[in-house]
C-alpha cells in the first residue's frame, strides 16, 4: 500500500529522527506503523517541529530587523549608501524607508525617491 504525501512525509519526519538503518525502520513501521499510538506521537511531533519552524523564522527576521536597524544608523554616521543598501536587500526598501523615519533620521534622496513613487 502506497501512503498519501502527507502520511509519506510525517512517516519520513519520524524515520529522519530516528537512528534505525533504512530497511530496519521500514520492516518496524509496517508492523506497528498502523498503531494508534504511534500515530498520536507522530502527529505531536510534527506539530511540535512546526512550531519550532516557526519559532525558528519569527526570530530569523528580528535578527534581520536588527541588523537592518544596525546599518540604516551607520549608514547616516558615515554617509554611506552601502549599509543602507544591504538593509535594503536584507528586509526591503520599504522597510528600510520606514524604519528611517522611526528613528527620526534624516531622509536621503533615495528614501525620498521611493516615498514619491509610492504615493505618487
Amino acid at each position: 500500500m502506497m501512503p498519501t504525501a502527507d502520511e509519506f512525509s510525517r512517516i519520513n519526519s519520524l524515520y529522519m529522527n530516528t537512528s534505525m538503518d533504512k530497511d530496519d525502520f521500514c520492516k518496524d513501521f509496517k508492523k506497528y506503523g498502523n498503531s494508534e499510538i504511534i500515530k498520536q506521537v507522530s502527529e505531536k511531533f510534527a506539530r511540535s517541529e512546526q512550531e519550532k519552524a516557526g519559532l525558528a523564522a519569527v526570530q530569523e527576521q528580528e535578527r534581520k530587523n536588527d541588523l537592518a536597524e544596525f546599518l540604516i544608523g551607520k549608514s547616516r554616521v558615515y554617509n554611506d549608501t552601502d549599509f543602507r543598501n544591504e538593509a535594503v536587500r536584507l528586509i526591503g526598501e520599504k522597510e528600510t524607508v520606514k524604519k528611517t523615519v522611526e528613528m527620526g533620521l534624516q531622509l536621503w534622496d533615495e528614501d525620498k525617491d521611493f516615498l514619491l513613487k509610492m504615493i505618487g
